[in-house]
């Protein structure tokens, strides 16, 4: 390991203690990146509604978007995402052309406070504009555009504070969905996939400056997040390197890596199951897998614990609750056992939808843009609310902060109240 390399380690480390403390053990309301402060898609709110009217809990605003699959962000009374415009009158079979945005919104009103172009619309026949969401911190949002470009905003003005276009630094080509992992922030650090030259799949960049700490791992970026869990003290990057589940250190060393036919087309991102377990999942035939991680003579080595291939997660995240894993076999919404992944009740009817946990409910978005209300439990499959909440294409997993939900499409970004107020 270079001295540069130890003594970055040895930095993110010191301040691990301090950034862990409020995203593991915390209370907090905010979504600071995808998939909530955890990254696990399970938000700490309670006493929200156990049941809503026909027509679905309040509707505190709206506010027109443009195409793309970025999920909001909220920190500090804002709400961070990522739009695209497509331009007019686009001849008939060619696909759109135009630009994307960043912006930030105000809670409260959903007004619009500033936006930022932050590179061209990258389109296909399955969706246009950006896929990744957005990670803030102490005043800094940090955006990776679908073509490669890498941004930390001001997020009080929009300014740029800094920038990296993968293209030109890396020799990176955009896959062929669009770049689609999203930033996160581990101390000092800002992980993201890269691509390009040798050993830059992945980058460790200095959040301050973006600067490169560190590159590490060979191939083509992907469109997974990878999934931070600490294991026997210590940190692990979970993701997937062409053929194979990894996990590096926060120093971008390899810990230990895992056999994995599906890894090139996996989207979901790698689910934690405490203590030293994680479920890979993708929609082609290998399906689930659930690895366990262990110690032995110093180093750290990962062994299979169960394959279900009939638990397929397409681009759709799981959530792990009590033991059981909830999820999307493509198109089948389904419980399964965390211990031997057997399956525990299954229901179709919302296409390939999204899903997140809080208060003990799943809150399951259809791709049709239908919202249910299901309780989170092993037994049966039940639901206690439903309603249309938007129409047309959602791609887009509902996040909940604050007591309010959050909903996005190709057209709007949408707020519901969820708070129960008989409850003090």
């Amino acid at each position: 390991m270079t001295v540069k390399r130890i003594a970055f380690a040895a930095r993110v480390l010191a301040s691990l203690c301090l950034v862990c403390a409020g995203a593991f053990g915390g209370e907090g309301v905010d979504w600071p990146r995808f998939r909530g402060a955890n990254g696990d898609g399970v938000s700490p709110e309670k006493n929200l509604l156990g049941a809503w009217p026909e027509q679905g809990p309040p509707v505190v605003w709206r506010q027109t978007l443009g195409p793309g699959f970025s999920s909001p962000t909220i920190v500090d009374g804002r709400i961070y995402t990522l739009y695209s415009v497509a331009e007019p009158d686009t001849p008939e079979g060619e696909q759109p052309k135009g630009v994307e945005y960043a912006a930030c919104f105000d809670l409260e009103t959903g007004k619009e406070l500033w936006r930022k172009e932050i590179g061209p619309q990258h389109s296909t026949n399955f969706g246009n504009g950006p896929r990744s969401s957005p990670a803030v911190e102490n005043g800094t949002a940090y955006i990776l555009s679908s073509t490669g470009v890498l941004l930390a905003f001001n997020g009080a003005d929009g300014s740029v504070r800094w920038q990296k276009d993968f293209a030109k630094q890396f020799e990176s080509s955009t896959p062929r969905w669009g770049f689609s992992n999203s930033p996160i922030i581990i101390g000092d650090m800002l992980l993201v996939q890269v691509g390009g030259g040798e050993g830059e799949l992945f980058v460790g960049f200095d959040k301050k400056t973006g600067d490169t700490l560190w590159s590490s791992e060979d191939g083509q970026p992907g469109y997974i997040t990878p999934y931070v869990a600490e294991i026997e003290g210590v940190r692990h990057l979970v993701t997937t390197n062409q053929q194979r589940v990894i996990a590096l250190g926060v120093d971008g060393k390899l810990l230990w890596s895992h056999p994995w036919p599906e890894s090139r087309e996996s989207i979901a991102m790698p689910i934690f199951i405490p203590p030293n377990k994680f479920l890979v999942s993708a929609a082609g035939a290998a399906g689930g897998l659930a690895i366990e991680v262990v110690k032995e003579d110093g180093a750290f080595k990962a062994r299979e614990v169960w394959k279900n291939p009939r638990y397929r997660n397409h681009f759709s995240s799981s959530v792990y609750l009590d033991g059981y894993i909830y999820g999307f076999d493509n198109a089948t919404l389904k419980c399964v056992s965390a211990e031997k992944g057997e399956q525990q009740w299954a229901k179709r009817g919302f296409g390939k939808g999204s899903l997140i946990s809080a208060d003990g409910k799943l809150f399951v978005l259809s791709d049709r843009g239908q919202l249910l209300m299901v309780e989170a439990k092993p037994g049966e499959y039940r639901e206690l609310g439903k309603f249309q909440a938007l129409t047309g294409k959602c791609w887009t997993a509902p996040v909940i902060s604050g007591g309010r939900l959050y909903l996005r499409n190709d057209d709007e970004m949408v707020c519901f109240d969820l708070r129960d107020r008989d409850v003090q």
